[in-house]
């Protein structure tokens, strides 16, 4: 089996630069690989397709470096999980995209690397003191395209329209900001913002056409509920009590029902350098080696450097929430995906 590390190393750029096509580009040097960090490498990528603009409401500069690696080692096994399965015949969005180029890199680089573009804020302590609802969230981030407002396609509506009520819960109960609900309301808002004002300085560009917008609600919905949880025994009556009876009894998401969801929380489950944040994401990436069996299971082996018992209990905790099964021994976790 090929190490984690190998495995980014080898892979070709067509296959996770969305605009490794577009005339002019200049090549993007992957973060672990080369000198390049995780934070430059995700700064780059949006600049790239003129979304720069997009990041600084989210404060990026103050990311955590943790966060940020987890984040790039996230984006690079989740290419290579596209590509290695059957999810690279799956349709995950079944609306008409706005692009001749391929959809799947776009919505992942969307997604994935603004994920958790908010984690860092939960807990600011200036923001929990005056906000206790999605409306005041929204007040405050002067949102003016309202994602919440949108039939979004191919996902979660169970979870989707749980969200105002997920976010009152999460900031009564654990005195936080729901890192997904806040990143995925103001990404769609900037997205959208960012897309009228290339638009107006280029009408005849189909790259900033309003279609895109679905697409942008596609991602940013998927990042709205990646963070919410189903209920367990010892959550069931907090639920209850705070308008998610809902979601009690829901069963486990499937890829028919949320695509995006599905692949991106597998991944953001299972994914190494997070699972051992103690340890150096070089040193976690050579570590753990990856194969893939019949387009439709994960084969992930743990060295004897690295406590098996972490990434173990990761992985069987996707049965509680994924249409997904696990089963370990010998120091080796095999996910099998469901289609």
């Amino acid at each position: 089996m090929k190490s984690l590390y190998s495995h980014v190393d080898e892979l070709e750029e067509i296959k996770w630069n969305y605009y490794f096509s577009f005339p002019n580009n200049r090549s993007l040097l992957k973060p672990f690989i080369s000198d390049n960090s995780s934070l430059e490498f995700i700064e780059q990528y949006f600049k790239k397709g003129g979304k720069d603009e997009v990041l600084k409401n989210f404060e990026i500069k103050n990311f955590s470096i943790a966060r940020t690696d987890h984040t790039a080692s996230l984006f690079f096994f989740g290419v290579l999980l596209f590509h290695n399965t059957e999810f690279t015949n799956k349709i995950f969005f079944n609306e008409v995209v706005n692009s001749p180029y391929e959809f799947f890199p776009f919505i992942w680089f969307l997604t994935c690397l603004a994920h958790d573009a908010a984690f860092d804020l939960e807990k600011d302590e200036k923001i929990l003191e005056k906000i206790s609802t999605l409306e005041d969230l929204k007040i405050h981030l002067k949102i003016e395209h309202d994602l919440m407002s949108k039939d979004v396609k191919k996902i979660s509506k169970d979870l989707f329209n749980s969200c105002s009520q997920y976010y009152y819960y999460r900031k009564t109960i654990h005195k936080a900001n729901d890192h997904g609900i806040y990143a995925g309301v103001l990404l769609y808002d900037q997205l959208v913002k960012n897309r009228l004002i290339q638009k107006a300085k280029d009408n005849n560009s189909h790259s900033w056409a309003d279609s895109l917008d679905k697409e942008y609600a596609f991602a940013a919905a998927t990042i709205a509920i990646h963070n919410m949880w189903l209920p367990d025994d010892k959550t069931r009556k907090e639920y209850s009590e705070n308008g998610l009876s809902g979601l009690i009894g829901k069963t486990q998401i499937s890829f028919a029902e949320s695509p995006l969801l599905y692949f991106l929380g597998i991944i953001d489950t299972i994914e190494p350098v997070k699972a051992y944040s103690c340890a150096d994401p070089v040193f976690v990436l050579k570590h753990i080696s990856i194969n893939f069996i019949a387009n439709t299971i994960i084969k992930i082996r743990v060295s004897p450097e690295l406590n098996f018992e972490i990434l173990k209990k990761k992985a069987e905790s996707l049965e509680s929430w994924l249409d997904v099964k696990v089963s370990s021994a010998n120091r080796e976790i095999l996910i099998e995906l469901s289609f």
